[in-house]
């Protein structure tokens, strides 16, 4: 019984410490790996020549999320700039950077 306690405590409080997502299938934009949940059967990655192969898109389902000149933006919404090689997570239309929940800079 104490084993089930403590097995429970444990995941419980690593839940709380800081989400890991399953990354395994993420994609290059950049410098950049980015995952998106639910996965998608069919995704669409594309390199603006336009801006000197400075913005990139995946469409991942009904997910779109561009990286232009360092600014991530997701469905049209803006999450701030990026650093080199920070990691795009997308899951149920919440975004992380670095397995960080990150909110919409709104102007």
């Amino acid at each position: 019984m104490k084993t089930l306690a403590l097995s429970l405590f444990c995941a419980l409080a690593l839940s709380a410490c800081g989400a890991h997502h399953d990354t395994s299938d993420a994609l290059p934009l950049g410098t950049h790996k980015v995952s998106v949940r639910p996965r998608c059967v069919s995704k669409h990655i594309h390199n603006d020549e336009d801006t000197g192969g400075k913005t990139y898109n995946l469409t991942c389902g009904d997910t779109k999320v561009t990286i232009k000149y360092e600014a991530l933006i997701v469905n049209g919404k803006s999450y701030g700039m990026l650093s080199k090689g920070d990691s795009v997570h997308v899951e149920d239309g919440k975004v992380f950077v670095n397995d960080r929940p990150t909110e919409e800079v709104r102007k």
